[in-house]
């Protein structure tokens, strides 16, 4: 697959996510409102799950037709980008007034799609078996660090530190993509 093939996949795998939450949301309303825990109701849970479930499934999908394995992240960067620019457009729709924080905020879900996205290739790119047990933990991590991300934005803690620390995180697959790139990593 080429990558602009993947990155509109990213982009249909957003949809699909939005899809899932908006059926649910009219299936079960008064569910997806109650809070869960502190203020966060379980539509923005839901979100996540459906965001991280569809996300593993479709980019194996990807991961499986990518001709040139050998860098793991790159795939990773176009489908998180693809998925990404859904999420920032529809949130630039509910929000048209320009803040700083906002921007913040959407370079934010940029990295956070490509971070989680980059973690789930490099495990596709070193299992040959892919084992349900270790999808499941991989899905855990990836809903962990993609709630801690959303209680961040949602409490509204400092979103430059957010992106900043996103940033940082995303130099950890970087430079693993780049050593297994050029054979100097196992």
């Amino acid at each position: 697959m080429t990558k602009l093939q993947i990155f509109f996949v990213g982009i249909l795998t957003a949809f699909g996510a939005l899809f899932v939450e908006i059926l649910a949301s009219i299936i079960a309303p008064e569910i997806l409102s109650r809070e869960i825990f502190f203020p966060l109701e379980s539509a923005l849970l839901l979100a996540i799950f459906a965001e991280e479930i569809l996300k593993i499934i479709f980019f194996r999908k990807i991961f499986l037709r990518i001709k040139d394995q050998s860098n793991f992240f790159l795939p990773a960067i176009f489908f998180g980008s693809g998925f990404a620019i859904v999420e920032i457009f529809l949130n630039i729709l509910t929000n048209p007034i320009f803040r700083l924080e906002l921007f913040f905020s959407y370079i934010g879900l940029l990295l956070i799609h490509i971070l989680t996205l980059s973690l789930y290739s490099f495990y596709f790119f070193h299992q040959e078996k892919v084992s349900f047990f270790k999808i499941f933990l991989l899905f855990i991590l990836g809903f962990f660090i993609h709630f801690i991300f959303n209680f961040f934005v949602f409490y509204e803690i400092s979103p430059i530190l957010l992106a900043i620390t996103l940033l940082f995180l995303l130099l950890i697959p970087a430079k693993i993509g780049f050593l297994a790139k050029n054979k100097k990593l196992n």
